[in-house]
């Protein structure tokens, strides 16, 4: 019984109709056309709140940053406002959930990448209205090199918390808009 007849224009949102645009003000849609003439790009995507992922910084007018992609994977804005152990460190990500997805700490692999790129990445971090991951602190990773160490090491660290969009189920993935702009 799910087919039926559309007998006359409807101004509903259909499933095939693209995320519109935010409503941007007078000085937001100046400063979106300035931004457009000038072609200017982030380095890596942002996701927006609204599923939307561009490295255009016309598109950030209007719009709440959630993070910035780097290697597949959502480097969310900010730490955990503490230090936190290891379990703590968890539980804590587990919170943080980014279109009903739980970020984890991201593994030492992805870390390490990210220590070739970090003052790039920092500086997008900041430009977005994030926290920089500061180099002179210590951060969990969702790595373990055994199960003795995560039990025994009960140091304090600070946590930022990763979507890895690798394991993301295909209906979140489809949430997303991507409007990513070549040559940069």
């Amino acid at each position: 019984m799910r087919d039926f007849i559309k007998d006359a224009p409807c101004l509903c949102k259909d499933d095939d109709v693209e995320i519109m645009p935010p409503k941007r003000n007078f000085f937001q849609r100046i400063m979106y056309n300035r931004l457009r003439e000038r072609k200017c790009y982030y380095e890596y995507p942002v996701l927006y709140s609204d599923g939307v992922i561009t490295n255009a910084k016309c598109e950030r007018i209007g719009r709440k940053p959630l993070g910035i992609i780097f290697e597949n994977h959502l480097i969310t804005l900010k730490d955990s406002p503490d230090y936190v152990n290891w379990y703590e460190a968890r539980e804590y990500c587990k919170k943080i959930k980014i279109f009903g997805q739980s970020c984890d700490a991201g593994t030492l692999n992805f870390w390490e990448k990210y220590k070739m790129y970090q003052k790039e990445l920092n500086r997008l971090l900041k430009s977005v209205g994030g926290k920089s991951l500061n180099s002179h602190k210590r951060y969990w990773a969702s790595s373990e090199y055994n199960n003795f160490y995560a039990w025994v090491f009960n140091d304090r660290y600070a946590i930022r918390p990763v979507l890895d969009f690798n394991n993301l189920p295909p209906e979140v993935v489809e949430k997303f808009v991507w409007h990513l702009i070549s040559g940069i």
